[in-house]
């Protein structure tokens, strides 16, 4: 099996370890709030802010956010942005 020096590279890339520099990057580069952020990768916020402080970040998560970076299509399918402020009153529960 013969694998060309680029191919070699890319995969040493993805297999590097997912740190906090990297979370903190990914998170300014999309711009996402902590919020946003967490629900996009499908962890509490106590967790994500974990990551944030240090701890260690699972495979997997560090797989998502590589991918949604590099893929503005996969970010758009998953990505669900908050609104700033307060939810808004339900009609029904105004007028009671």
């Amino acid at each position: 099996m013969a694998i060309d020096a680029v191919h070699l590279e890319k995969l040493a890339a993805e297999q590097r370890p997912f740190g906090r520099a990297e979370l903190i990057d990914w998170q300014k580069s999309l711009r996402m709030s902590n919020q946003e952020a967490k629900d996009f990768l499908g962890v509490s916020l106590s967790t994500f802010n974990a990551y944030k402080a240090g701890s260690v970040i699972p495979a997997v998560v560090g797989m998502a956010c590589r991918a949604a970076e590099r893929d503005p299509i996969l970010m758009q399918a998953h990505y669900r942005p908050r609104k700033v402020g307060r939810p808004k009153k339900r009609q029904a529960e105004a007028s009671a």
